[in-house]
């Protein structure tokens, strides 16, 4: 039985990010069931001395689990759905919502969408409504 291939496009703002979905790809296409590709469109490099040094980001991402990233999808929701209920302004920026008092990025449902077709989701997923 061949396994189906899911394409995923990006555009992300620098390395950091850059690196979080390509640890990603890796670690969804390490499970036996699924198979991802992601294409990164990175169009402005940030420099990683001012913001997060490599060497800690890479070693945070050594440590992380898909069951990590399933618990962060998670909290994400919880964040949002609190955010909207005690009636913060949603914003958009290409093409992705957050708000600016809790910070939180609508990220989680993409990278949701993706674990849920690659049969990565635990039961206890929760979709906002």
């Amino acid at each position: 039985m061949r396994k189906e291939t899911k394409k995923y496009f990006f555009t992300v703002e620098g390395e950091t990010e850059k690196r979080y979905f390509e640890w990603l790809q890796r670690t969804i296409n390490g499970a036996p069931i699924a198979l991802f590709t992601v294409k990164l469109d990175c169009p402005i490099q940030k420099d990683l001395d001012q913001y997060k040094h490599e060497d800690n980001f890479k070693r945070i991402l050594g440590k992380l689990t898909l069951d990590d990233v399933g618990q962060a999808v998670r909290r994400s929701n919880t964040i949002m759905q609190t955010n909207q209920e005690n009636g913060y302004a949603l914003r958009q920026h290409k093409g992705y919502k957050y708000y600016i008092e809790n910070p939180s990025l609508s990220i989680w449902e993409t990278v949701e969408k993706i674990m849920a077709e690659c049969g990565l989701l635990s039961s206890s997923k929760t979709t906002r409504g």
